[in-house]
C-alpha cells in the first residue's frame, strides 16, 4: 500500500494538475461548443469523436502496431473482464460528460459557473464510498475530520453557485430545477465512480495505456455511435436548436471539449497507478477540488466575462471546496490490509 507521501511525489502531482486544468476547461469548453453547434447532442458527438482520436487510435497504434507500452507490467492482461472494467470506466466518463452538457446549457448561459462546482464537490463522495467500501474496504470509519471536508467541499460548492458572477444568465432559480439538478446527480455519480473504477481497470489489465484504450472505445460506443444513429440514421435531435450549425468553428469547440476531457481521463490514469492501491482515494479529491478553480477562472476572465467580480462569499466557497478535499485526502481511510493465508498445521501438505 502507498502512503501520502507516495501521492504527493512530482509524477502523480504533475498527473493530478493535468487532470486539473484539462476537466476544469472541460466543461465551459463543451458549454461553449453546444451553445455554438446549438445542439447538445452534436456537442456530445463530437467530444466521442475527440476521444476515438486520441484514446481509440494513438493507444491502438501504440500498442498494435508498434508493439509498444511502456506502462504495461509483466504480463499485460486483456481477458474479458479486465476489458470489461474498462469499458464500464468509460462508459461512466461518457454517461457524466453528456449529463454535464445537459445540465450546464439547461442552466443558461454561464451555467458552467453553477454545475461545475457542484460536480466536482459531489464526485469525491460518491468517489470516497465507493472506495472505501466496494474497491479498497476499510476495517472502521474514517477519521471525523474526514467528513468534515466532504461537509466543507458540497458547502463551499453551495457559496459558489449562490454567490457566482450576476451579469450571468444563470441563476439559483435555474439551476435548482429537477431538469438541470438531475443531470448534475447523474455526472455526480457517473464521474464519482469513473476514478475507482478506471483505477482497477488499469490494475486488472496491467497497463495504465491499455486501460486508456478501453475508456475510449467506450465512448466511442456510447458518444459516438449512438448520437450519430439518433441525428444521422434517425433523423431526430430533440437537443437541436432552430438551425443547428456543423460549420467547422463548432465542431472544433466540440473536438477541443473532447481532447480536454482525454486528456484528464489519461492523466487521472496515470495520477492514480502512480499512487499505488488506494490512490483514488487521494488523487480524486485533489483533481475534483482543483478542476472548480480552473472552471472558474476560465469561465469568468474569457467565456461568461463577468460585468463585475463576484461577491467575496463566492472565493470563499472556492477556498472551502478545496480545502475540504485537501481535508479529505489528509485524514482518509487507510486500505483494509490484505489478510495473511493461515499458517500451515504440522504434517499437512
Amino acid at each position: 500500500m502507498r502512503t501520502k507521501s507516495a501521492v504527493l511525489n512530482p509524477v502523480v502531482l504533475a498527473f493530478v494538475a493535468g487532470a486539473v486544468a484539462s476537466w476544469g476547461l472541460y466543461v465551459p469548453v463543451v458549454h461553449k461548443a453546444a451553445a455554438l453547434l446549438q445542439s447538445k447532442l452534436s456537442a456530445f458527438l463530437f467530444v466521442g469523436v475527440a476521444y476515438f482520436l486520441v484514446a481509440v487510435l494513438v493507444p491502438a497504434v501504440l500498442i498494435f502496431l508498434c508493439k509498444y507500452d511502456p506502462t504495461a507490467k509483466a504480463s499485460p492482461n486483456f481477458r474479458a473482464g479486465p476489458i470489461g472494467w474498462g469499458i464500464a470506466a468509460g462508459t461512466a466518463g461518457a454517461v457524466g460528460a453528456l449529463c454535464v452538457i445537459m445540465a450546464a446549457t439547461n442552466a443558461g448561459r454561464g451555467g458552467a459557473l453553477f454545475v461545475a462546482p457542484l460536480v466536482f464537490a459531489g464526485a469525491p463522495i460518491v468517489n470516497t464510498i465507493a472506495t472505501i467500501t466496494w474497491f479498497h474496504p476499510v476495517k472502521k470509519l474514517p477519521d471525523w475530520r474526514f467528513f468534515c471536508g466532504l461537509l466543507l467541499a458540497v458547502a463551499g460548492a453551495g457559496l459558489v453557485m449562490i454567490f457566482k458572477d450576476s451579469s450571468s444568465e444563470a441563476s439559483a432559480t435555474s439551476v435548482f430545477t429537477l431538469n438541470v439538478l438531475g443531470y448534475v446527480a447523474g455526472a455526480v455519480l457517473s464521474w464519482g465512480l469513473y476514478v475507482p473504477v478506471v483505477h482497477e481497470a488499469a490494475m486488472k489489465l496491467q497497463s495504465s495505456l491499455r486501460a486508456f484504450l478501453f475508456v475510449g472505445v467506450a465512448y466511442f460506443l456510447v458518444a459516438v455511435l449512438v448520437p450519430a444513429f439518433v441525428i444521422f440514421g434517425l433523423g431526430n435531435d430533440p437537443t437541436a436548436g432552430v438551425s443547428p450549425n456543423f460549420d467547422a468553428t463548432p465542431i472544433g469547440w466540440g473536438i477541443a471539449a473532447g481532447i480536454a476531457g482525454a486528456a484528464g481521463a489519461l492523466c487521472v490514469i496515470f495520477a492514480v497507478t502512480n499512487a499505488g492501491k488506494g490512490g483514488a482515494l487521494y488523487v480524486a479529491p485533489l483533481v475534483f477540488a482543483g478542476a472548480p478553480i480552473v472552471n472558474t477562472i476560465a469561465t469568468i476572465t474569457y467565456f461568461h466575462k463577468a460585468g463585475k467580480p463576484p461577491e467575496a462569499p463566492f472565493y470563499i466557497g472556492l477556498l472551502l471546496a478545496a480545502g475540504g478535499a485537501a481535508m479529505v485526502m489528509i485524514f482518509k481511510p487507510a486500505p483494509a490490509p490484505p489478510t495473511p493465508e493461515p499458517a500451515a498445521t504440522p504434517g499437512s501438505h
